[in-house]
């Protein structure tokens, strides 16, 4: 439906939930502005999104936005660490194309509040 509606109006809304598939069907049928626009939003990195981006950047071969995510990860480890995000993952394991996330209570290099252990392999 936001397929269709943005190919009447050329305007859609983006948000956390529908830019991975909106990005799947705009790829497949050659949509190049809206693959655009999805780039763009996926280009608004915050600690509660990043991991959750990276992996649809990765998803889709979107190389230069993966890096530049990665690289946000590590410079904002630390406040992802405490992040609503993370809390929810729980005991989760993101194999991400040779980068490993691992979040949980296990016992690890670096605690942070709340007793929330957070591992990062590269």
């Amino acid at each position: 439906m936001l397929i269709l509606h943005f190919v009447y109006t050329r305007e859609v809304e983006i948000n956390k939930k529908t830019v991975g598939p909106l990005l799947k069907c705009a790829d497949e049928l050659g949509i190049c502005e809206l693959v655009r626009m999805c780039v763009e939003f996926l280009s608004c990195i915050n600690c509660d999104n990043a991991i959750y981006f990276y992996a649809i950047a990765d998803n889709y071969g979107l190389a230069e936005l993966k890096e530049t995510i990665y690289g946000f990860i590590l410079e904002n480890f630390l406040g992802m660490a405490v992040s609503d995000t993370v809390a929810v993952l729980g005991f989760c394991v993101w194999g991400l194309t040779g980068r490993v996330f691992l979040f949980g209570g296990l016992k690890g290099i670096n605690d942070s509040p709340g007793n929330l252990k957070v591992f990062f392999i590269v």
